[in-house]
This record gives C-alpha cells, structure tokens and sequence, in this order.
C-alpha cells in the first residue's frame, strides 16, 4: 500500500509523527511537505497529493492544515478524489466506510497527536461497505457532462426522443468521460449548429440527442 502526505506550515510536526507511525507498518509514503513551519500556501499542497491519488500511483492521502477545511476543498477539485474531514476516529472510519473517501484531511489546530493517529489508523483499517452506499458515492462524480445531461441544456431536454437521457446513466457518462472527449463535446455543443440561442429548443433536443448518441451507439433518435 502506497499512501501519499501532504502539509501546509500548520502541520510538519504532526506530519511527521503519522510518517512515523505508517512506517512501522512497512507502508510506502510519498511525502510532499512542507517540511518547516515556514509560511506556505495550502493548494500547493493539496492538488499534489491529490494528483498522485487520482492517478492511482497511491492508494490514498493524507492532507493536513489549520483546520482542513482549505486542503479538503482543494483536493475535492480533482477526479476521482473524495477528501473527507476527520477530527475523530469515528468520522475518519464513517468517511472510508460510507463514502468510500480516498483523502483523510485532518485540522492540525483542533486535535492532540495521540487522536490524530488514532483516526489516520481507524481510516487505514476500514473498508468501503458498498451496497446502499454504492449510488451515492457514484453520483458524486458529477462531470460538466453529467450535468448538462441532468440539468438540461434547454426546455426541451428530456422530453422524447431524449428520454433515454436520464440522471442514473449520466452518472455512468461521468465515470467514463475523457478530458480530451470533454473538450470535443463542448466545442461541439457551443457552435452554431447547437447553440440554444441560435436554435432554441430545436438546438436543445439536437444536443440531447448528440450526446446520448456518442455514449450509447444503439440510441434512436425516431
């Protein structure tokens, strides 16, 4: 198991301690500081552990701040990443049990050492529950298509012929979607041919149906 760490100045000491503390375990740890208590900025941070996370080169993170909440906001930014905010053992292990969270962020200014450890261990020990948690872990994933496909890109989104376009199977488009694919679409959705103030709802149900077509080639337009 590979773990990535990461601090702002409110948090090398502590950081060190649970580098310490994982390493007894014979875990591989990506530290990527800060390694004083001189003044940085927290996204620098942040979007590094959650860089080697969401790319899979580690399992999970460890992202440490005043109060975690700006490290937890900046990780949250990238794909794939659930950064949840612990400050007891209790919520680290609900976050990895019921939200399947993959970045443990925790408030340097508001535990002691010994609860620190105690959560980073109980986040290490558990598991994601699945089952009933499953789709809502799922529909968290929500990309600029998902959205498009739930919120409608006109008034005639989701009237036939676009009711295959529904919230459950824009979640799995969001799973699958690629930046360079996300790119095309929305070049392709913001000409002329498709613009909604050009077209109206005429261009709203073209885009509907453009977008269903890509990801399901069986899609029927008639």
């Amino acid at each position: 198991m590979k773990i990535a760490i990461g601090c702002d100045h409110a948090g090398p000491q502590l950081k060190s301690k649970i580098v310490h503390h994982l390493k007894r375990d014979d875990l591989d740890i990506i530290d990527v500081g800060t390694h004083s208590e001189d003044r940085v900025d927290y996204p620098d941070f942040a979007h590094q552990v959650a860089d080697l996370v969401s790319s899979g080169e580690c399992d999970w993170g460890i992202l440490i701040c005043g109060s975690a909440n700006g490290v937890a906001m900046t990780a949250n930014k990238h794909k794939g990443i659930r950064a949840a905010i612990a400050w007891k053992r209790e919520l680290a292990v609900l976050a990895k049990e019921h939200n399947n969270a993959n970045v443990l962020c925790i408030p340097a200014r508001f535990v002691s050492e010994t609860d620190a450890l105690d959560l980073v261990e109980g986040f290490k020990c558990s598991k994601f529950e699945g089952g009933r948690h499953e789709n809502r872990v799922r529909k968290i994933a929500l990309s600029v298509v998902s959205m498009l496909l739930i919120s409608g890109l006109g008034t005639g989104w989701g009237q036939t012929p676009v009711e295959l376009v529904q919230a459950d199977l824009a979640q799995t488009y969001a799973a699958t979607i690629q930046a360079d694919e996300l790119r095309q679409h929305l070049s392709i959705l913001a000409s002329d041919a498709y613009e909604g103030r050009e077209t109206g709802t005429t261009g709203a149900d073209k885009a509907a149906a453009y977008i269903a077509a890509y990801f399901d080639p069986g899609y029927c337009t008639l």
